[in-house]
């Protein structure tokens, strides 16, 4: 016996690992709705292959998320969020300057629209038909990063009180279909190479709510 696992990462091995280990894994908002969706098809098919129930699957997403009263108020963090990206590709690089990371953009990095696509960013009402594409697509765990960048306290403050308040109790028995699992068995199983570029592709199923 031990205690639940979890395992970050968005490769195919990823999910696999989790598959054959019962860990819980979390992948990253990121990779778009068709690439959370595409994760969750390998899920359906290591368990199949190992002999377990599609119904067992679990498949986390993390998000960087920022709850306002509207829209446009929400889109005035988009600044820190941006930021917070680039210097997390920034621990990538070798390079460190005066004891920091630069954040800067990098090669493949999405234009704002489809970046914006990717984050929860927005009203209740708009963080809460995000969510549920994303649970659509396969998502059953959501880790809100909320903390980020230089947001300022009271806004990140009142971000965390309207999820509470407003987007969680929305989302009471909000899931994936039952029915996905062997809709994504009948499909190819995707290729680690596939995957990756979901990141830097803007899909029919990523959506400006």
């Amino acid at each position: 016996p031990h205690p639940p696992l979890m395992i970050t990462g968005s490769s195919v091995d990823s999910m696999r690992t989790a598959a054959r280990y019962d860990m819980l894994p979390f992948t990253s908002s990121q990779m778009g709705l068709d690439g959370v969706r595409a994760q969750y098809g390998v899920l359906s098919h290591a368990h199949r292959e190992l002999g377990k129930p599609v119904s067992d699957i679990r498949l986390g997403v993390q998000c960087i998320t920022h709850v306002a009263p509207t829209d446009e108020e929400a889109l005035e963090a988009l600044e820190y969020a941006r930021w917070q990206n680039r210097a997390q590709r920034g621990l990538n690089r070798q390079a460190v300057k005066s004891g920091r990371i630069d954040a800067i953009p990098y090669e493949g990095e999405l234009d704002d629209e489809a970046f914006m696509d990717r984050l929860f960013f927005g009203s209740p009402e708009t963080v809460v038909k995000k969510l549920r594409k994303f649970a659509d697509a396969g998502a059953t765990h959501v880790s809100n990063w909320m903390m980020f960048g230089g947001i300022e306290h009271e806004k990140l403050m009142r971000s965390i009180r309207l999820m509470g308040e407003e987007v969680i109790p929305a989302l009471r028995d909000t899931g994936p279909s039952p029915l996905l699992a062997e809709e994504l068995l009948s499909e190819p199983l995707i290729t680690n190479e596939e995957l990756q570029a979901a990141r830097l592709a803007r899909s029919p199923r990523d959506m400006a709510t």
